[in-house]
Parts: structure tokens; sequence; C-alpha cells
């Protein structure tokens, strides 16, 4: 097991050296991985290669492989907020992991997957050197642009990938493919080959529950690391400054009441649905995805498959579920819903996040940017999952009006949408919202066309302290077929 790492001080030493002593113990408990989950089943060796049980609370580091068999499964949380979830039959090791609270390029998370299935988010390492997060398998390495993803060694030695946010890169001896949110990328067992775009995608399974809600620290921190300093490491702000948080700076949602969910849906037997509920009671997993939630007339649980997954500031999180699902849509939606069970080309789309509070209320505009996007889908499930592009910006504070376009491209079609929503001042749930008819590129399978006419709806809200994220669920309707595409959106101020 890894030795704990000295917090080294530097010009501010007098200041660091009390806040050390403030926070010694939780700054040394972080300096590697500590497993939040684990079952029967599961082991890790250390570098001596002696084979234990694996358990909850034991602490991770360099030289560390886990494995599980054919029950087992675990979850590991590292000091810099990044998790792994393992799924059965896999074997998984921390190569070279380094986090001291610094993102200066001294910062590491190598890791290899020899075998079996994982999902991954990230944390600080990667975000400002991209390159110093990555995962390897027998086949591939897999690259950071983005902050969730899935991956999967076949029988056969090739590696799948599935990117649930931002994009990701698959790389071999013979090329390198990028993989955006909603897409499933393969690296073939021969190197001579390059990765290519598949249709189908990991099977990761759910995400494990913990028996405690997860506590994501990091040591102390001297550089901030926000979206700022992401994009523009060298800005003054992101350099010589201090904090001294020892939580995630990008926490996960948590069960409990007061909720806001914004949902979306089709498959055969309920094509289209699109609501709300406010204050509603939602539970979330380990990984910060929603599990379950119910409000006033309206409700779901799900035991199938999460295929994507965000969430931003801890203030808003989205996703899409396939799968089975036990569906309750109130009015004015069908009631309850029998026998729903989406497909990997259909699916279940939520936004879900505290409601807006101190919101603006001046008459003065304010341009949103795009945060992430579930991968639109439709009704019929006869063609893959498209991309989402858009902006948003609202036009007044004072007077409710929002201007939105969005992009839903597919394999050969694509619509091109403006559209526009209302709301109250001071309120974070939008009155309504809707999309012009679309604007075609290429040519949409059959009973998608809009030959006889198309109509839309948006169902969104303001999400988070002086509503710095805004979200919102959507569905396009063929008024011919009553074929619906359904998904969701999430931006920032």
């Amino acid at each position: 097991m890894p030795n704990h790492t000295a917090f080294r001080l530097n010009r501010s030493g007098m200041l660091l050296a009390l806040i050390s002593a403030a926070f010694a113990g939780e700054a040394a408990a972080a300096t590697g991985g500590r497993v939040d989950f684990a079952t029967a089943g599961a082991t890790v060796a250390g570098t001596d290669g002696r084979q234990r049980p694996l358990v909850k609370g034991n602490e991770l580091g360099t030289g560390d492989t886990v494995r599980t068999d054919a029950e087992g499964r675990a979850q590991i949380r590292f000091s810099d907020g990044s998790y792994v979830s393992l799924q059965p039959n896999t074997e998984f090791a921390i190569k070279d992991y380094n986090f001291n609270g610094k993102t200066d390029g001294s910062e590491s998370g190598i890791f290899g997957l020899a075998k079996g299935a994982m999902r991954t988010v990230t944390g600080f390492i990667g975000r400002v050197n991209r390159n110093r997060y990555q995962i390897t398998t027998p086949t591939a390495t897999v690259g950071i642009r983005g902050t969730g993803g899935r991956i999967e060694v076949l029988n056969d030695g090739s590696t799948l990938i599935a990117g649930t946010s931002g994009i990701w890169t698959l790389s071999n001896p013979s090329g390198t493919l990028d993989i955006p949110a909603g897409t499933f990328g393969r690296a073939p067992s021969a190197p001579n080959q390059p990765p290519q775009k598949s249709d189908r995608g990991p099977d990761t399974g759910p995400a494990p529950l913990p028996v405690d809600p997860p506590k994501a620290t990091v040591p102390l921190v001297e550089k901030v690391v926000d979206e700022t300093c992401q994009t523009n490491p060298k800005a003054a702000a992101c350099i010589n400054s201090l904090t001294t948080s020892t939580t995630n700076p990008n926490p996960l949602l948590v069960t409990g009441g007061g909720y806001l969910v914004s949902y979306a849906y089709g498959d055969s037997s309920a094509p289209g649905g699109l609501n709300s509920s406010t204050n509603a009671s939602a539970t979330f997993n380990s990984a910060g995805q929603m599990t379950q939630f119910s409000g006033g007339l309206n409700s779901a649980s799900f035991s199938g498959t999460h295929m994507e997954f965000g969430t931003a500031g801890g203030a808003v999180a989205w996703g899409r579920w396939i799968g089975p699902a036990s569906v309750v849509d109130g009015s004015p939606g069908p009631g309850p819903i029998t026998g729903f069970n989406p497909n990997a080309n259909q699916g279940y789309h939520y936004v879900v996040g505290t409601p807006a509070t101190a919101m603006p209320t001046a008459n003065v505009s304010a341009p949103f940017t795009f945060v992430g996007a579930t991968s639109p889908t439709g009704s019929t499930g006869t063609f893959a999952p498209g991309t989402f592009s858009g902006t948003m910006n609202v036009n007044s504070w004072s007077t409710g009006s929002i201007t939105l376009n969005a992009t839903l491209a597919f394999s050969g079609f694509t619509y091109n949408l403006n559209g526009s929503a209302t709301f109250s001042a001071g309120s974070p749930k939008w009155a309504s919202g809707s999309f012009a008819s679309p604007g075609f590129v290429g040519l949409a399978p059959v009973g998608y066309q809009c030959s006889g006419g198309c109509t839309s709806k948006i169902d969104g809200a303001f999400f988070g302290a002086g509503a710095a994220f805004a979200g919102y669920a959507y569905q396009l309707k063929d008024g011919s077929s009553g074929n619906t595409i359904s998904g969701v959106a999430v931006f920032k101020q």
C-alpha cells in the first residue's frame, strides 16, 4: 500500500502550516484512492502480489490491482474527486497515481484495465493537463477530453468505449479516434487496424450503490482549478492562489427532497412523453445518477442501464436511462406506463437539480453557454442516437423571455431548430417553450420527416444560486406518425 505524501510548505509557509495542522488528518487520507463500496468477490493485491479482500474504507495507491469475480463489484473514489466503478470479472490497476492538490504537471492518473468493464468520472487530474489522465487496455489507450466514460475489454482483447460527457479519445498503434458523448468506439484486437466507430457500447451494467452517501474530498489546493483555469491556466486568478476547500469542486447531487425534474422519453409502449415535477424527492447512486424520483403525480424508478451522465456545479445533473423502468407520468401525461423498456436507441432522458435561488430580475439579458446534453433518440429505436449542440440566451430577466437554438444531428439527417421559452420573473420553472418546425439537412427516416407537420415542446428550469445553470427537456413530434425525438440539454451563465 502507498505511503502518505507529506504536505510541502511554500512561500506562504506560516499560513499553510496553520492550515495543514487544521486539516492534517483529511489531507493525509486523501493522497490516493479510497474504497467507497465493495462486495464479496472483490480483492486487492499490492506490489507484493499478495491478494486480500477489498472492503469499504481500504486506501489504495500506485501499484495496487483490484480484481472482481463473477459476483464482485467495487467503487473507488480518488483524492482529486474522480471515481471508478468496477463491474464483475474485472482487473483494474493503479499504475501511477499522484495528486498533492496541485495541477502543475506533477499530478498523474494512469490506470490499466486488463479485462472486464468500468465506468469513470474524472476529477482535478486531467482538467488542466489532459494527458495526465489515461486508461490503458490490452489493445488501446483511452484519453480524456471529457469528464465521463464507460470502457469494456472484450474476450478477444478488443476495447469498447462510450463517452458519456465531453469527448474521449481511443488510440492504438494505427490511429486515434474521437468519441463524442453518446457515441461508441472500438479498438480491434489486431494492432494494425485503427480504432473505429461502433454501433455497440460497453456493457458496464448499473453503477453500484454505496452504503453511505459519498464524500468526495481533496487535499489542500494551492491552485484554483475551475473552468477559467482549464481554458487559460496562466490567468492571474489561477497562479499563486490559495484555497482551503476540502470538498469536491463539482460535488454530486445527493438523495433528498426539493428537486426539480424535467424529463422526456419514448419507446414502443409510450412513444411520446414530456413533463416535469417540482419539489420532487430524488434518489441518486454513488455516481450522482438519478435512479428514481417522485413528485406530485409523476414518478419513475429505473433498473436498467444509465447510458449517459453529466453533472455541473453541484446544482444540476442529467442523463439517459434504458432498460426496464417503472414510470408514472401524471396529468397531462398518460398516467402509469406498462411495459416501458427502451432499448439502446431509445431512452428516458432527465435533467434534475436544485431550483434557482436569488434569481436576477433586472431588465437585462444574459447569454448561456452549452454545458452538456444527452444524445437525442427516436421513439421507434430504429436508428442510432444523435448528437446535440445549441445556444441559449435570456433576453430579459424582468419579462422572462428566452431564445433557444438547437441542432440535432443523426447519421444522414439533421434537424435545425429555433425556439423560445418564457418564465415569470424570479421563478425558476419555465412557463412554456417550443421549437419552430425544423429545417432539414439530409433525409430523415419515414415517420420522422414532418410530412404532416411537426410540433415540439420544451420543459425547462433554472438551477443553482443566481440561476447559474439552466436545463430543459425537449420533444419533437411528427404530426403524421406520432413518432418522437427526445433529449435534454444543460447550459450555464
